[in-house]
């Protein structure tokens, strides 16, 4: 039995702290940066912290084994801040395995997607911390993919508590941003799953690369199925 802490409690985190706490071989808290009562319900304890008052991580951090950040700041500067904070205190706090906020595509692609430019710093610091690591590379979410169901509570139901925005595919306006040719291949996978295989890895011993797919496909494949599935063709107006 480990005790597991799980930082970030957005769509992604909830459906990971949800899995986690169904395993009876270990104990689960979840940090955040503001209460949970949600999470508290379900009988999952939320400890409030501030990366800016690193006392705060080291203490909430102790007698914790493995940590799960899935913190994501727009902001570059915040997010590697907040990072690297976590990961100190993790060392000073005797942590033995980290795995740092990252959830997308293969290290690679980072260097590629500007958004994600500043996890390069972070992997630096966390190949060098001496600690047990590993990167979850789910690709992309299937939460994402296709927001605009015209049927009622269609999307709340498939997408969850995701954020509702068009990510490639614009079901609603009838249209795609495809980025490359759109032939190369992707993996898909949906937030359930991401949770269900990070919680199974925690009975695992964790290399460098964990990663997963629930489908894997092409952004190409991805229009042909909304142009058949919605009757449109706008979509073949690629940008």
């Amino acid at each position: 039995m480990v005790k597991v802490a799980l930082v970030g409690t957005g769509h992604l985190g909830t459906s990971i702290a949800q899995a986690i706490s169904k395993l009876p071989q270990h104990s689960l808290i979840v940090l955040s940066r503001e209460p949970r009562d949600d999470l508290n319900a379900l009988g999952i304890p939320v400890t409030i912290i501030d990366y800016s008052k690193p006392e705060t991580l080291v203490s909430a951090l102790q007698g914790v084994h493995t940590v799960i950040s899935v913190v994501f700041v727009l902001d570059p500067a915040s997010f590697v801040s907040s990072q690297l904070a976590l990961l100190q205190a993790a060392k000073e706090a005797g942590v033995k395995r980290f795995a740092p906020s990252d959830w997308a595509y293969s290290e690679a692609a980072n260097h590629a997607i500007g958004i994600y430019h500043p996890k390069a710093e972070i992997w630096r610091a966390v190949k060098e911390s001496g600690l047990q690591y590993t990167a979850f590379r789910p690709g992309m979410y299937l939460n994402f993919t296709a927001f605009g169901s015209t049927k009622p509570g269609v999307d709340e139901k498939v997408f969850k508590a995701a954020r509702k925005f068009p990510f490639v595919l614009d079901i609603a306006a009838g249209r795609a941003d495809i980025p490359g040719s759109g032939d190369e291949k992707l993996n898909i996978t949906s937030t359930d799953d991401i949770a269900g295989f990070t919680a199974a890895s925690l009975d695992t011993e964790w290399t460098p690369e964990s990663g997963m797919a629930g489908s894997v496909t092409t952004f190409n494949e991805l229009v042909n199925i909304a142009e058949k599935v919605t009757g449109k063709i706008a979509f073949s107006s690629r940008d």
